[in-house]
């Protein structure tokens, strides 16, 4: 399998200037283990006019041919405009290298398969060695599939950092994509000297954008990281430049399960320990239905939600008595200080309008990391980094095939009817759906059939209700503690009349653009929907035709105009602007100032 590889090394003129410093930096810099020399030096000295370092930041490829593996190493050719097109082999050669003719160089499409990457990194040089040609600061290295996977399904990154998979103590970042059966996959690997956020931009400013390109970056929609702050203010520098149209995300995960472990919370110090668990456990799910999008969809609902929870803990006196002053004094401490201060990077609210997929967490990174250092191949901790990354490949190999086998097995074999329970759907466009789209349709559908209350308020306009009459309370928790608020649903669907021929349904909920599949809500009202109303992502077809090599490129640039012309709602298939006003909207004012809210619709026949 063809590779790209992108190095960041300087040169030895510099090397004389951070001779004083660690050899061998390792983790996260502290009082005991000071941030990496090398790595600062150079930056410090790029910004001055006198620098004598030249910093490389180019691309190697390689190529298989006649049992013998090629190596570019130097190779500079001069462009039309005049300048310099670097490919330099991020081995480090010590006087002579090896240099081959250009014309050699296969482009990354056309390089044939790989046995496993053979990343050139001599483990064994030094961090300060006068005696090499340059000194490696840090790699980054990317698979052609796992790009077209990025290709494919591009909306959401995780991000996350792992170590012991080296032999020199480097930390090693993933960078992953999901695709549309769930499963994670990697984008790009970096070897990197340490946790910093000097070496964080390189990561975000140069290798991102060399190796995925600028205009590819443009379509990702969330970029979720967990608590690092090194790499959380790195990316927040590069977002507007590179990610114009990304959000920056906190893992739902490490902000509010990490940081609630932190204050060690000893139910043994409660009253009443099996009341108190329980209550501690739906405070955790209240906080928690802020980022999941379960309960607060919007603003509003955040806020009600909060302030709801807020005064549960200063001034339920009953509360404070099953768990003690000073657990709920933690509890407040926890919420105003770990997790408030990060509402814009984390609630749900903020993401209701990007194709985020429901995504909060960085659980995609956690299980590659735990396979790369588990598993059959696994990377070791005393294996070099050429070692380390022929393992972590040949495991995303096998994972590659395994993954291609079964999206041939969905494309055919998909059932003529689909049952779930007692129900059964024979909607010709579940067929050409993916598993995961099926079900999440099957469910919209489901809670579309007799659970809502459609009324026309306008011309243009209809509002759906959910007929709910019974609300649960949580599990385990006693009568006078409240719990999380449970809205009741009332969405707004709007007539889009594009053009003479084209007519769509839009709905407040959001849910077509978070998801790509229309709503329950829309379904209330237009009954038929097809393949036009969903997005090319859940499609069986997708995975096996997009950006793949060969003949299907024109399916590639088929689903690309299709993806540019989706609309955010669903096609009107059917005359259903009949229907008379049956509704009227009635207001309670809630305040002094007057202002009110919906509670309720009077129906009127």
């Amino acid at each position: 399998m063809s590779y790209c590889v992108l190095s960041y090394e300087i040169r030895p003129e510099t090397l004389n200037l951070v001779s004083d410093f660690i050899r061998k930096p390792v983790g996260r810099p502290s009082k005991t283990n000071p941030p990496m020399a090398p790595i600062e030096v150079a930056k410090n000295l790029t910004y001055t006019d006198h620098s004598p370092i030249v910093g490389l930041s180019k691309t190697s490829k390689a190529k298989e041919a006649c049992g013998q593996l090629f190596t570019i190493g130097n190779v500079n050719s001069t462009t039309e405009e005049g300048e310099t097109d670097g490919l330099d082999s991020i081995n480090q050669m010590s006087k002579e290298e090896t240099k081959i003719p250009l014309k050699s160089v296969a482009p990354m499409e056309q390089l044939t398969t790989q046995s496993e990457i053979r990343l050139h990194l001599n483990s064994k040089c030094p961090w300060v060695n006068s005696n090499r040609s340059r000194v490696l600061i840090g790699a980054s290295w990317m698979v052609e599939e796992d790009k077209r996977q990025f290709l494919r399904y591009p909306e959401v990154l995780f991000m996350d950092a792992t170590h012991k998979t080296n032999n020199e103590g480097r930390p090693l970042l993933l960078i992953c994509g999901r695709d549309s059966d769930g499963k994670a996959f990697v984008i790009l690997r970096v070897f990197m000297p340490n946790e910093t956020s000097a070496f964080y931009n390189w990561v975000f400013q140069e290798a991102l954008p060399s190796m995925l390109g600028k205009e590819h970056l443009e379509r990702v929609n969330l970029v979720l990281t967990d608590g690092d702050s090194n790499e959380f203010s790195a990316l927040e520098n590069s977002m507007l430049k590179l990610l114009p149209n990304a959000l920056r995300g906190r893992c739902g995960h490490h902000l509010i399960k990490k940081t609630l472990q932190k204050k060690s919370i000893a139910p043994s110090y409660f009253k009443n320990r099996v009341l108190g668990e329980a209550i501690l456990q739906e405070i955790e799910g209240w906080v928690r239905s802020w980022a999941d999008g379960s309960s607060c969809l919007t603003e509003e609902e955040f806020m009600f939600s909060k302030n709801l929870l807020l005064d549960e803990l200063r001034n339920n006196e009953q509360l404070q008595e099953v768990m003690g002053l000073e657990s709920v004094g933690k509890l407040m401490d926890w919420v105003d200080t770990d997790v408030l201060p990060h509402e814009k990077n984390f609630a749900h609210y903020m993401k209701r309008d990007h194709r985020c997929l429901g995504e909060y967490v960085t659980n995609a990174t956690e299980g590659l990391n735990y396979a790369a250092k588990h598993s059959s191949m696994s990377a070791k901790p005393d294996q070099k980094m050429v070692t380390s990354a022929g393992a972590m490949h040949s495991h995303d190999d096998m994972k590659n095939r395994e993954r291609k086998k079964k999206k041939l097995r969905q494309f055919e074999d998909t059932p003529l009817f689909l049952e779930r329970g007692n129900k059964r759907h024979n909607s010709d466009c579940f067929k050409e759906l993916v598993p995961i789209g099926r079900s999440i349709m099957m469910d919209q559908v489901e809670q579309s059939a007799g659970n809502y209350v459609v009324a026309q308020i306008s011309p243009d306009s209809f509002c759906v209700i959910l007929d709910q009459s019974h609300v649960s309370r949580p599990h385990g928790c006693p009568a006078w503690f409240k719990g999380r608020p449970r809205f009741r649903s009332v969405n707004i669907v709007e007539v889009d009349k594009e053009d003479s021929n084209r007519v769509v349904l839009k709905c407040s909920c959001r849910h077509k653009q978070h998801y790509g599949l229309p709503c329950r809500h829309l379904l209330s009202i237009e009954h038929q929907y097809d393949l036009s109303d969903i997005a090319c992502r859940w499609r069986n077809d997708y995975d096996l035709y997009a950006y793949s090599n060969g003949k299907e490129k024109t399916m590639t640039r088929l689903f690309a105009e299709l993806s540019k012309v989706e609309h955010q709602g669903i096609l009107v298939k059917s005359e259903f602007f009949g229907i008379r006003l049956m509704c009227i909207p009635h207001f309670i004012p809630v305040n002094k100032s007057g202002t009110g809210r919906l509670v309720d619709l009077g129906l009127l026949f």
